[in-house]
């Protein structure tokens, strides 16, 4: 049975609440102009890996250009939502940093930048899927003026064909079989994580994930 909150304080945002936890990357791929960016936590439901939050209906963003920082901190100032509860997010920013952006703000500084990834990038989303681990829901959100995407999110849920209730990732991940000792064993001089290959697109994608986390920084901001 959903649980549906008409509104948070000040009428900022609206929710809708559902049972069960729900795997969002197969929306991030099939639909990457809706969902352009996904914060996902691989390590389980411990207390710093709890949500997974899938950011939609982008609307502004801000590129590098002689003054990302400026410029992102005037739009922030212009649309800033002070909301706060047990939920990340409630409609803001999805901020991508690497640390090539440090030459910004030291000019002095000369650091070979990414052929693959941007030096930052800021896309400003009002609703998002946020999966809660602890809790064992996901929640639908956006702000009031958007109120009407939650139906369009639900909708994507519902006929996405991977879908996953209550503990099933966690059931998935009991079931697998051990991994022999040998097959631990990495070259360090690989540049592909171990298993991604043997794993198929989810696997290849953690590792491209984890790729990147070491080269740069995300998060998300209200």
């Amino acid at each position: 049975m959903d649980v549906r909150v008409p509104s948070t304080r000040d009428g900022k945002s609206v929710a809708v609440v559902l049972p069960g936890v729900r795997d969002l990357l197969p929306l991030a791929a099939a639909n990457p102009s809706r969902y352009p960016c996904l914060l996902e936590s691989v390590s389980g439901g411990s207390r710093t890996a709890r949500y997974d939050i899938l950011f939609a209906f982008p609307q502004t963003s801000v590129t590098p250009d002689e003054n990302f920082l400026g410029e992102l901190d005037r739009a922030w100032r212009n649309e800033r939502r002070d909301e706060r509860d047990e939920l990340p997010f409630h409609g803001g920013w999805f901020v991508f940093l690497t640390y090539e952006l440090a030459m910004e703000i030291e000019p002095s500084l000369r650091l070979p930048r990414s052929s693959t990834l941007p030096t930052a990038i800021a896309v400003r989303c009002p609703a998002a899927i946020v999966v809660d681990r602890v809790t064992q829901t996901t929640t639908l959100i956006a702000e009031s003026e958007f109120a009407s995407s939650l139906a369009q999110l639900r909708d994507d849920l519902d006929s996405s064909s991977e879908f996953d209730a209550a503990v099933a990732i966690e059931s998935v991940e009991e079931d697998d079989p051990p991994v022999p000792q040998a097959e631990l064993q990495s070259d360090h001089s690989e540049q592909q994580l171990p298993g991604a290959d043997e794993a198929g697109p989810r696997g290849r994608s953690a590792a491209a994930s984890r790729r990147v986390a070491s080269q740069g920084d995300a998060r998300a901001c209200r």
